[in-house]
């Protein structure tokens, strides 16, 4: 089972209800800022080209044909249906049963020695996420979606800049708001193992 990081604020979001969906960075991006449009390879007459059918490309149009297509041939991390469980920060107490920093008050988390979320295993998680639905779509079309401004008050945030300078904090360059990147929507709901 695959595991996903989130920050502590949208962690609690997910367990609250209100975080249903998370944005994450293509693998690939286009070369170059023209206009691109997403691909799929459906079948391929070559042999060498058997091992990317299925997998998303970027490509230019001309009409209705491609005019040029990227060969950075990429899949999504997560899949429609499948289970996946969150990542936290947790350590093992004296008597062995599982702490979890995100479920203590921070003030009483400063005398636990961490381990990193990043490999914690799934034996010890608890939350699990079933993904409903995968699209790619370029970062900024979020202000396009018709609960754009309800969606990040229900995740916590003040405002739509509030969540911007949260992005750009996590992002690297190539990755902030500003570039526009594409990024997958996973869309989620809570489940059990």
């Amino acid at each position: 089972m695959k595991g996903i990081l989130f920050k502590e604020k949208m962690f609690k979001a997910v367990l609250r209800g209100a975080k249903t969906q998370t944005r994450r960075i293509c693998p690939v991006q286009p070369l170059d800022n023209r206009d691109w449009t997403l691909g799929r390879l459906i079948s391929t007459t070559t042999k060498e080209n058997e091992k990317n059918v299925g997998k998303f490309y970027f490509a230019i149009l001309d009409g209705n044909a491609i005019k040029y297509a990227d060969k950075r041939y990429f899949f999504p991390k997560y899949y429609v249906d499948e289970i996946i469980y969150i990542k936290e920060p947790y350590t093992t107490a004296e008597d062995n049963s599982v702490v979890y920093k995100y479920s203590i008050d921070p003030k009483d988390a400063l005398g636990y020695k961490w381990a990193s979320a990043m490999f914690m295993p799934e034996r010890l998680s608890r939350v699990f996420l079933k993904v409903s639905s995968i699209r790619i779509e370029r970062l900024q079309t979020i202000k396009k979606d018709p609960y754009y401004y309800f969606d990040y008050f229900r995740e916590g945030f003040d405002s739509p800049q509030d969540f911007f300078d949260y992005w750009d904090a996590i992002n690297e360059k190539g990755h902030k708001w500003e570039d526009n990147p594409f990024v997958f929507v996973y869309c989620f709901e809570r489940t059990e193992k």
